[in-house]
């Protein structure tokens, strides 16, 4: 169901909740394009394992509790 990068993104997340990624983060860590980028993101989104939060003109990615409920 998930991708690799999706995966260790979420292994990422889960080890703090405080934690956030955005899409130029996900682009850069996996060096992948920004449809791809958008692609893993937004899926996530949809699945309720991240939500979206604006902070002025930048959009973050951060964990919801559901992601915790893959590793337990």
């Amino acid at each position: 169901k998930f991708n690799e990068r999706q995966i260790s993104l979420l292994q990422y997340l889960n080890g703090d909740s405080a934690e956030k990624t955005s899409l130029k983060m996900h682009i850069n860590t996996n060096q992948i394009s920004k449809n791809t980028a958008l692609k893993d993101l937004k899926s996530l989104v949809a699945d309720g394992f991240l939500e979206i939060k604006k902070q002025g003109k930048f959009v973050y990615y951060y964990p919801t509790a559901k992601i915790r409920s893959l590793f337990d």
